[in-house]
């Protein structure tokens, strides 16, 4: 925890000596980069030699688990009972009472000291059977030690800023010393803000747990390689069900324009006919017209040849 500090004084959580949990590994279960499967022939139920940190490092553990229960709700709250007594507290939670045939499930978000992790995590059994559980590990260390070296920079900037701003004597002078204080005191007060929220990570390690009842009907995908090859093919039997039930849709639409297009087609044929006899029969009237006036013409001069 990052204990309060007074104005001026520089927030650093001290890093030291953050133990590196042991858990209790079942089938499926991952911890770190490493994958422990009881179908692959893994060590299942016995606990995992992990290299302690070295001190002064600053270590970020995050994970979630899976678990099944005949009750989520009680074991939600159980769960959330034992993270508080050991310090930590429940950062989101969840609860779906089941509800006619849908069943119950809850989810918690838990902030837990570093040092009680493993306990957790090894009581989790005991809320109902572990499915999954993933536990990774982030050094910070580094990240720590150039926000320190930062917020040390920019206060000293801060105190020679604030003694020139006490003995400037120009307007002008007094308007720029104060424009850059401002300036950098803002950068130091979001120094000291990202500090604090990385030493609270590095404190209180971050566990997702999900629980859900056997009836549910939830499949929980392991991780890993064979978890993505499986996510896949689920995904692609899915797309496939997707595309035959838009197709059964489809049907009762198709049989319909199907029928209207055979009632129109010799509707449409017979329209263009008409229209394509109809230039025929105009030019046999112009062509029987122009013989009527050529022999009205003939006519008429024969008519001026008698008289």
């Amino acid at each position: 925890m990052v204990s309060p500090q007074a104005p001026g004084e520089i927030a650093v959580m001290a890093p030291a000596a953050t133990p590196m949990p042991e858990f209790e590994v079942d089938a499926g279960w991952i911890v770190g980069d490493v994958i422990y499967d009881s179908a692959a022939g893994g060590a299942v139920g016995t606990p995992v030699a992990v290299t302690e940190p070295a001190a002064n490092r600053e270590i970020i553990f995050s994970g979630w688990a899976n678990l099944i229960s005949a009750d989520p709700i009680a074991a939600s709250q159980g769960l959330a009972a034992q993270v508080e007594a050991l310090g930590g507290f429940v950062a989101s939670r969840r609860e779906t009472p089941a509800v006619g045939e849908r069943s119950a499930s809850a989810s918690l978000t838990l902030r837990i000291p570093a040092a009680r992790l493993d306990a957790v995590v090894s009581s989790l059994s005991t809320f109902g059977e572990v499915e999954g559980l993933t536990v990774e590990q982030v050094d910070v260390t580094a990240q720590g030690a150039d926000l320190d070296a930062r917020i040390s920079a920019i206060q000293i900037s801060v105190n020679r800023l604030t003694e020139l701003l006490a003995t400037a004597a120009d307007t002008a002078d007094l308007l720029q010393v104060e424009q850059e204080l401002s300036r950098r005191q803002a950068e130091l007060d979001g120094l000291r803000a990202s500090r604090t929220a990385l030493s609270d990570q590095v404190a209180l390690s971050t566990l997702d747990v999900f629980i859900w009842s056997r009836d549910s009907g939830i499949v929980i995908t392991p991780s890993g390689f064979l978890g993505a090859i499986r996510s896949g093919w689920s995904a692609l039997a899915q797309f496939g069900s997707a595309l035959l039930v838009g197709f059964g849709a489809a049907i009762p639409w198709l049989i319909t324009a199907g029928i209207l297009w055979a009632a129109l087609v010799p509707l449409v044929r017979a329209i263009r006919r008409r229209r394509a006899k109809r230039p025929e029969r105009q030019g046999r009237r112009h062509r029987a017209r122009e013989q009527r006036s050529e022999y009205d013409d003939v006519l008429s001069f024969a008519d001026d040849d008698e008289r």
